[in-house]
């Protein structure tokens, strides 16, 4: 099992790495179905644009959703909902991101729904659901339920505090003890 899920990463690593670079002038169609491995908040009044920045405010795109990627750029990875048609821009912030384009897009995006495969307590699945942190959650399944922390100010998932952007003002600190929240 693992030897697969590796060799799917590995593929599918490679088939974002052949369409992003970091070159300015990088416009590349590219037709692919994936699925959203973390929630996506994003605020609809803004035409469905969300930021690597990951603010927690408006709605959800539920981890687990298909996907149509449609077109990389070096900075907008431009995506549809397959269910609903809804189009989503997500725009890749380097300078809040810290990890390169194609790792981002990796840790955003998977060729499989893996929500079934991790494991997580009927807890946590409410929690990812709803779109919360709750006490005595994982960290994997805090990562799932809210996204990756901006690198910026969480440079490792090791650490025992992850800051989260509420807005571009307002911040929120999700702190850790063994690898379950203890303070939300």
């Amino acid at each position: 099992m693992k030897k697969g899920l590796g060799l799917g990463l590995v593929l599918m690593m490679a088939f974002l790495m052949s369409c992003v670079t970091t070159s300015k002038s990088t416009n590349k169609k590219v037709e692919k179905d994936l699925y959203t491995r973390v929630n996506i908040s994003y605020e609809a009044r803004k035409a469905k644009k969300v930021y690597s920045t990951n603010y927690h405010v408006g709605e959800i795109l539920p981890a687990g959703t298909k996907v149509h990627i449609t077109k990389l750029t070096s900075k907008v990875v431009f995506f549809t909902v397959v269910d609903t048609k809804k189009e989503f821009r997500l725009y890749y912030l380097p300078k809040f991101t810290v990890v390169s384009m194609d790792k981002y897009v990796n840790q955003m995006f998977s060729d499989t729904n893996e929500i079934p495969k991790k494991g997580f307590s009927k807890k946590e699945l409410a929690a990812i659901k709803a779109g919360k942190i709750e006490i005595g959650m994982s960290k994997d399944a805090v990562l799932v339920s809210y996204g990756y922390p901006p690198a910026h100010k969480t440079p490792s998932l090791t650490d025992n505090s992850w800051r989260y952007w509420i807005n571009r003002f307002r911040t929120r600190i999700v702190e850790f003890e063994n690898d379950k929240v203890i303070k939300r």
